[in-house]
């Protein structure tokens, strides 16, 4: 899979496959609200003109949610929370063992199932299937900035590093081809908040909130070194009226983030929405 995908990339099907297509990545730390936003984008867009069959959308799904990574995301926070909280030393070594397996495990898990839907739009083209917008709900690329913070809290090497992001250059043109990215830069509060509201199982590890404050440091240092337009948006600064339960923005401030991508889309694309 891996070859046949750097290999349509590298004979320009990828980019015959995207050239009429408009890209909107994004990007943003857990609970920041990526998926509502991508949900949003949608609804305007296919809404544009008043006709809904005018304008195709297609949503690239964060793949780390899929089924397959949901058991091995929880172990990986479970480890993670064993070594934060292990007082005996010849625990420890044992311990960190077991986190980078399971690190490197997620990040090539990930990185598989995004080969797999980049795949799928070259098949999809050949198909006669094309789209107007791709939104994309974190890419291949923000793994760069998970792994990071993993070399920075010594759960993986650089070498792990190097070797998993070998071939990311092909995915770097790809993903940069007519595209805006969407930095959702979110209250780190409110982002945690929604963490808890929410109550995935793979997300319940005691560790995880204090992860996220240094994957916000992380992000804000490395997002405009992987995508060559990005845009910051932050609609969760100060008190945003939230729904209770799903931590939401409600349907007022939901108009108000659709402006100001509104915006951001007018100045790239040149035309109006």
């Amino acid at each position: 899979m891996e070859l046949s995908i750097i290999q349509s990339m590298r004979e320009g099907i990828m980019d015959y496959a995207m050239r009429n297509t408009k890209q909107i990545i994004i990007e943003g730390i857990i609970g920041s609200g990526k998926t509502t936003l991508v949900k949003i984008i949608e609804e305007k867009l296919t809404h544009f003109g008043g006709n809904r069959n005018q304008v195709k959308v297609k949503i690239m799904p964060e793949v780390v949610l899929s089924d397959r990574c949901k058991t091995t995301l929880q172990q990986y926070y479970e480890v993670i929370e064993k070594v934060e909280e292990n007082q005996e030393p010849l625990e420890e070594e044992n311990l960190k063992a077991e986190l980078e397996y399971y690190a490197i495990k997620i990040q090539t898990m990930i990185k598989e199932l995004y080969m797999i839907e980049y795949s799928n739009i070259i098949k999809e083209v050949f198909m006669g299937i094309k789209y107007d917008y791709i939104i994309h709900d974190r890419t291949l690329l923000s793994t760069k900035i998970f792994m990071k913070l993993m070399i920075e809290k010594g759960y993986i090497s650089e070498l792990d590093y190097e070797f998993i992001t070998r071939d990311y250059g092909n995915y770097e043109r790809f993903l940069n081809q007519n595209s805006i990215t969407i930095y959702h830069n979110t209250n780190i509060e409110i982002s945690n908040q929604r963490i808890i509201s929410r109550g995935r199982n793979f997300e319940k590890a005691k560790q995880i909130q204090g992860y996220n404050r240094d994957l916000q440091d992380e992000y804000d240092k490395m997002i405009s070194t992987l995508y060559q337009e990005f845009n910051v948006i932050g609609y969760c600064k100060s008190n945003v009226p939230l729904n209770r339960d799903t931590g939401i923005p409600i349907s007022t401030h939901k108009n108000k983030i659709w402006y100001k991508i509104k915006d951001h889309l007018n100045k790239k694309y040149n035309f109006r929405l």
